[in-house]
């Protein structure tokens, strides 16, 4: 049997680079069609989809495709990655950081009951934990204290969690099937190294390992049309801007969103993310967290 984690991260970014970063520890995408991908995952998407076909928001065709990729699609989509041993992760876009408790609830109803369920025909991974993401922005201590305070209506011990650690968890969520109880693992990470507070600050130094020329350039272009860059939000939009022009002339494609850069690995080199102390942390957590559960 194999085992699950749902990881949950605060933006499509982040999602998007955590994809690339278990890419480049040799973890497998998987982007088989639905009627391939194994029991419970193949019954959970599936019911998925059916609800955006009801709500019109996919035709129906695409339910025999691939995931979906596009952007809108997306966001109600996980990304799906293997590991050597057939575990598997799955990276779930919460929006925003007052989105994470809703989305570690519907996580919680979405896939650990399935995977739980003692009645489920032909499952292979039957054991789950989750893995939560966050930037620091200002503080890492008030992100804990936050996140700590949002799901302290579904883990009781929520006041044990901290940053780079895992935590054995009671899960308590009210569902349409009555309420659901279940023990877990969770494990938190928080960007935060000196001045990494946002995902973007981890990314922007590895991009000028791949093309410092290009990123000097673009920073200096960015900086004439930036009036204000002090806040810790002003910051991350200006990264990312710098992030987006340098990410269009150096895959020479335009149009394409951060988020795609990222997940596909442009100028994100596999050796110089396996070096990087915050990839590495996160990576090594991941891999903690299986171990547990």
């Amino acid at each position: 049997m194999s085992k699950a984690i749902i990881c949950i991260c605060e933006g499509e970014h982040d999602s998007a680079f955590l994809f690339r970063l278990l890419r480049s520890f040799d973890y497998d995408a998987c982007d088989a069609p639905l009627q391939n991908l194994v029991s419970p995952l193949k019954t959970i998407l599936e019911h998925q989809m059916k609800k955006l076909i009801s709500e019109n928001i996919i035709e129906e065709k695409e339910l025999s495709e691939k995931l979906p990729t596009i952007r809108h699609i997306r966001l109600f989509f996980p990304r799906i990655l293997k590991n050597k041993n057939g575990d598997f992760v799955i990276i779930i876009t919460a929006g925003s950081l007052t989105k994470v408790k809703e989305t570690f609830k519907n996580s919680v109803i979405n896939y650990l009951e399935p995977i739980k369920n003692p009645y489920a025909k032909e499952k292979v991974i039957d054991k789950c934990g989750f893995f939560i993401m966050l930037d620091a922005d200002e503080n890492l201590e008030n992100q804990e204290k936050y996140l700590k305070n949002e799901i302290k209506d579904y883990i009781t011990e929520s006041a044990n969690l901290k940053h780079n650690e895992i935590l054995s968890v009671n899960i308590n969520v009210d569902s349409e099937f009555g309420k659901l109880n279940y023990s877990s693992e969770l494990g938190l990470y928080v960007v935060n190294e000196e001045s990494k507070v946002t995902i973007e600050n981890i990314i922007l130094p590895l991009m000028k390992k791949y093309n410092s020329t290009t990123l000097t350039d673009v920073e200096s272009f960015v900086s004439k049309y930036k009036t204000s860059v002090t806040t810790i939000p002003e910051k991350a939009k200006n990264n990312k801007a710098i992030i987006g022009v340098a990410g269009q002339l150096i895959d020479k494609k335009e149009g394409k969103s951060n988020a795609v850069f990222y997940k596909n690995g442009i100028y994100l080199d596999k050796t110089d993310i396996k070096r990087d102390k915050n990839c590495t942390e996160i990576f090594i957590l991941i891999e903690k967290l299986f171990t547990k559960i």
